[in-house]
């Protein structure tokens, strides 16, 4: 298995458009580049058979890949047609249902990614408000409201889960529009409002949770403030959003938001996205001049009806949490070689673990060993409703074996090709 594909190869096969499904983020010279087909947690590859325990999607497929009752919903929609010159009656349907899980509010708009509901987001509160500026925490896309943040300083979104990214193609006439402040410190908050006034922001924009839960009084403090100097308060729950409830994190938190983002989940793969909010923000007069074709396509709402049904009936919320919360039990309890410890992080639906020697080596080689073995695995398992409690078991067993292989047995490094740091990797280092 092990070969050497050069530039050309990967740029024509292994890149996709999404950052977490490019093979450098795995095995740059091993890792599969696409697939056949994929039911439950298993992934064809010809005839090639893998038990996928790795991000499900990128933490879309909540219910597993190609669930029947998610798919026979959509596949009746399409038989229906999913557009034509009128607006489907399923927009209404999947906003009410979608606001049924949260009272405060009572508007939804629907878009198709979790980046431009993002975007969209943001724009509603500097329109609501009429300032600019934007305070944020965390991971919230690529669109030039976040990248303007590494504008003459490339290094202010390496502690918000990625680094190097550069901002070219962003007018340089946003830089100082969005200014990072760091999780969970009500100091690095406040310090937002040492150079400019709370009267010059229009948003703060976090995430609830991502490698932990918030702490709770860290969310009062920042909502009394918000709410003090009418500045939007916005959760982006894309990623952490239905993978402890049906809906969003926050409801755990008791603290609502202004405005709240979902994506991933919500579609169990099929794309779409929703922004819920209080109509007073999100409708500031009707001057907002957003929209777009494809958002009024309806395969997607008909997959988010399917999917809230889904988790209501189900309780999937509380299996991935509980799955995952199993799986880092599991991962703490593994035999180490000597000097070796191995660490989990984040919430029970958004696992991971960490090494405390030879990282990215080391979760090179534990993906490279586990593809032979037919699994797809990495150093993070976004746990979906379709596995079942020997993955947690087949999981660390493969842990285990991969950890002597590489600390005690010496395994040469050579046969898995170019060990690659996660995140974005520039070509011209390829």
């Amino acid at each position: 298995m092990s070969i050497r594909r050069n530039l050309d190869q990967i740029a024509k096969h292994g890149f996709s458009q999404l950052l977490s499904k490019r093979v450098d983020q795995f095995g740059i010279d091993f890792w599969p580049t696409h697939y056949d087909s994929a039911k439950g947690t298993e992934v064809y590859i010809g005839d090639k058979k893998y038990i996928d325990l790795s991000i499900s999607g990128i933490g879309a497929c909540a219910l597993g890949y190609a669930n029947e009752y998610i798919d026979n919903a959509v596949i009746r929609q399409i038989k229906n047609g999913v557009a034509s010159s009128l607006n489907s009656h399923l927009e209404t349907q999947a906003a009410e249902k979608l606001l049924s899980h949260h009272k405060w509010a009572d508007s939804v708009r629907f878009s198709k990614s979790g980046g431009e509901a993002m975007a969209i987001a943001v724009r509603m509160a500097r329109s609501a408000t009429g300032r600019e500026k934007i305070g944020f925490c965390g991971y919230h896309g690529w669109h030039d409201w976040y990248l303007a943040s590494n504008i003459g300083n490339k290094d202010n979104l390496n502690d918000h889960l990625l680094s190097n990214l550069d901002p070219t193609g962003v007018p340089t006439s946003l830089k100082g529009t969005s200014i990072p402040f760091k999780f969970d410190s009500i100091d690095s908050f406040l310090n937002l409002f040492d150079k400019y006034d709370a009267t010059d922001y229009a948003a703060i924009v976090l995430e609830p949770a991502r490698d932990k839960r918030a702490d709770l009084n860290w969310l009062k403090f920042i909502k009394e403030f918000c709410q003090k100097n009418n500045i939007v308060l916005i959760f982006d729950e894309i990623s952490s959003g239905f993978r402890a409830t049906t809906g969003g994190i926050h409801k755990e938190h008791s603290v609502e938001p202004d405005l709240c983002v979902f994506a991933k989940a919500l579609g169990n793969g099929f794309p779409i996205s929703a922004i819920i909010g209080m109509s007073s923000i999100m409708l500031p007069g009707g001057n907002n001049f957003i929209s777009s074709t494809n958002w009024t396509e309806s395969s997607g709402l008909a997959a988010m009806i399917a999917v809230l049904d889904f988790y209501e009936e189900n309780n999937v919320g509380r299996f991935i949490n509980s799955f995952g919360e199993k799986w880092q039990n599991s991962i703490s309890q593994i035999r180490t070689p000597l000097d070796v410890k191995i660490s989990t992080k984040g919430i029970g639906g958004l696992s991971g673990w960490k090494i405390n020697s030879q990282g990215d080596a080391f979760r090179t080689y534990f993906s490279y060993n586990a593809l032979n073995k037919g699994y797809l695995v990495s150093n993070r398992l976004y746990p979906n409703y379709a596995m079942h409690e020997d993955h947690i078991n087949q999981y660390a067993e493969l842990m285990e074996e991969s950890l002597r292989d590489f600390f005690e047995k010496g395994i040469s490094l050579s046969q898995m090709g170019r060990i690659m740091p996660m995140g974005l990797n520039l070509i011209k280092d390829l």
